[in-house]
């Protein structure tokens, strides 16, 4: 089940076409037009939805949304669910989770090996199995590091050949032998 508010021009079509296609294909799966975090209960009343071990969290992409949108979910939860955040990266989210976090005893972990740096928040003492499944999309500090200075590299090619360039110049003239980046 998907809760949709169909806000965008294309959303309407978009949800006839995914209902069609789950039709199709025999899948339990449906979009329904509603809005959260207003209309949650009563559509997971309707569906008999009620406890949610799943959650895909990708609403308005506002951290006051976000946190709205887990708390409507969060009243109808089964207690290992996993609450799985869209876009948390991309559109800087984080302080949601660490909010979230702070509020329910949960934990949460960042994916931003991801597209859009997605997140998942859930009952450490109850770690879902479904983190297995998404742990490759984690990453360490260092590489991290690492990814985010080669793209400051490729994007400022020509700074980042000039910083190399100056660093191997200081370094011959001090008798070091040159660090390359």
């Amino acid at each position: 089940m998907a809760i949709d508010a169909g806000t965008d021009r294309n959303a309407r079509e978009g949800i006839d076409f995914t209902n069609a296609v789950a039709r199709d294909e025999g899948l339990s799966a449906e979009v329904v037009f509603g809005r959260s975090p207003a209309d949650v209960p009563a559509i997971l009343q309707r569906y008999a939805m009620a406890p949610i071990d799943f959650a895909f969290i990708d609403g308005e992409h506002s951290i006051e949304q976000a946190e709205l949108d887990f708390h409507a979910i969060r009243e109808h939860a089964a207690p290992g669910c996993l609450y799985l955040f869209h876009d948390v990266v991309s559109f800087g989210l984080e302080p949601a989770l660490m909010h979230i976090a702070a509020a329910s005893g949960l934990a949460w972990r960042l994916f931003p090996a991801t597209p859009s740096g997605m997140a998942a928040a859930y009952d450490p003492g109850l770690m879902p199995a479904a983190l297995d499944d998404i742990a490759a999309f984690t990453a360490s500090p260092q590489a991290l590091a690492l990814v985010r200075q080669n793209a400051w590299n490729s994007r400022h090619r020509h700074l980042a050949r000039w910083r190399r360039s100056l660093r191997k110049r200081l370094a011959r003239g001090a008798g070091q032998v040159p660090r390359l980046p």
